[in-house]
């Protein structure tokens, strides 16, 4: 028991020592029962402090009912299970209070029952059963906390917000093919921004981004996470990432600092920041962020490679990473960003650094779900800079569109647009064509099954037609 409070975060280890508090009384080990409450509040403190690297603050409330940004977003069912949980020591003053009474009052009854109507064999049997149902209470007393933990927890089980926390983790390190299979396992009808963003972050790893992006819910907001009016820790520790990736140094930086500032001396921070100045090469900055980093328990290992790749030199790929990201680095660089500022942003890193493959495919993204056609087609011309087979489906499909409306006769070959695309195309407009008939619901249906993650749909339906949308 004590295992799974300790487990459960600092307030939990708080609510197990009133717990061996109130143990203690009732032992009446009056010593013990008055310095078990604040010894584990200064463990809790020293760790903060000393091990973890975090607020005392923090640390108390972490996994709490009076945290908010742990149950921001949680199910109420949730938030009253876990308040429960945390109620246990005034329920459990109660029910041993109710048992003793109860019991008490019982045995009471039933020995003097004995003594007057039975013989010396009663009287032993009798006492068989008290001894019994005493071990019985030595045994449920215990054990009813744990009954009422697992209950809680059987009850506040999610699957889906299960997959969304493991999603979370597996982005942070980087898994993206791990991160797109559990994305095909969520259930249709759930969206969370944060899981759309690591999505579109493991499409474009992966190759997939201009082929499978509708595959996948989508919010425009969701590949900069422009979705805040004022910017959450959740959206500066993804965005550090992605601004880092992106090229956008500077930005990512400002982003872990403000975390650092909000959160206190956090190793997720620190790490980034470290990376940061290592790609600006300032490794004195670096060397002094990592040895901060070097005391956290967590990230101590992290810190004692990234210090080892400074004194002896990172290793092939991961200096030509760090030598690519270092070009991709506007150096008058994009401190600041606006929501309606993100195609100037993109634009600005790819004026830059005309191969920073990232920046071309969001900026391409960003066009097709803003139906900006016009994009797509001024754009199209950069792929041979990036080394591209062939255009990517969903670029072709937007090329037909902008072209087909426009009257104008596409060469297929020029554009290396593939022959199935183009007879998809006129399929398409066909079917949509036959929407104004009496059977306008069933044709609906057959585009959704036919073309539900092609671009024709997502324009015609979202762009073209957005109030046609429930």
């Amino acid at each position: 028991m004590g295992i799974g409070y300790h487990l459960a975060g600092a307030g939990a280890v708080l609510v197990f020592a009133l717990l061996t508090a109130i143990y203690l009384l009732l032992r009446r080990d009056w010593l013990r029962a008055l310095l078990a409450p604040p010894a584990a509040a200064a463990i809790v403190w020293l760790l903060a402090e000393y091990v973890f690297h975090i607020s005392p603050k923090q640390a108390f409330l972490a996994l709490t009912p009076f945290s908010g940004e742990w149950t921001t977003g949680m199910k109420m069912s949730s938030v009253v299970l876990i308040a429960v949980l945390y109620a246990l020591v005034p329920v459990t003053v109660l029910l041993i209070g109710v048992w003793k009474v109860t019991l008490g009052t019982k045995g009471d009854g039933l020995a003097a029952h004995t003594k007057k109507t039975v013989g010396k064999k009663k009287r032993a049997s009798s006492e068989s059963r008290k001894v019994f149902l005493a071990y019985v209470k030595k045994l449920a007393l215990p054990a009813l906390p744990v009954v009422i933990a697992a209950l809680g927890l059987y009850l506040s089980y999610d699957r889906t917000h299960r997959l969304i926390v493991r999603m979370n983790a597996l982005s942070r390190q980087g898994r993206w093919s791990e991160v797109l299979e559990l994305g095909r396992r969520l259930p249709k009808n759930v969206y969370n921004i944060y899981c759309n963003h690591d999505i579109n972050r493991a499409l474009y790893q992966s190759g997939r981004l201009g082929y499978d992006m509708l595959c996948f819910p989508q919010n425009p907001h969701a590949f900069l996470l422009t979705h805040e009016e004022e910017t959450s820790c959740m959206t500066q520790l993804k965005m550090a990432d992605a601004y880092m990736a992106l090229g956008n140094v500077d930005l990512a930086e400002k982003l872990a600092s403000e975390f650092l500032v909000a959160k206190g001396n956090f190793g997720v921070a620190l790490e980034k920041l470290a990376w940061t100045s290592i790609v600006k090469g300032g490794e004195d900055t670096a060397r002094a962020y990592l040895n901060v980093l070097r005391k956290d328990l967590i990230h101590r290992a992290g810190a004692e490679v990234m210090l080892s790749g400074l004194d002896r030199g990172f290793g092939a790929a991961q200096a030509a990473h760090i030598r690519q990201l270092n070009s991709y680095r506007p150096k008058h660089g994009h401190g600041r960003l606006h929501k309606e500022a993100i195609e100037e942003m993109l634009t600005g890193l790819l004026a830059h650094n005309r191969r920073n493959k990232m920046a071309f495919e969001y900026l391409m993204a960003c066009y097709l779900l803003a139906g900006r056609l016009d994009g797509i087609a001024a754009n199209v011309g950069r792929l041979k800079d990036f080394g591209y087979r062939e255009m990517p489906t969903l670029y072709q499909e937007a090329l037909l569109i902008y072209h087909g409306a426009r009257r104008q006769r596409l060469d297929l070959n020029k554009f290396n647009i593939k022959r199935e695309t183009f007879e998809r195309y006129k399929r398409f407009v066909q079917l949509n064509d036959s929407m104004e008939a009496r059977n306008r619901k069933a044709v609906l249906q057959h585009l959704l099954r036919e073309f539900g993650t092609s671009y024709f749909f997502y324009y015609a339906f979202t762009v073209a037609r957005p109030k046609a949308r429930p």
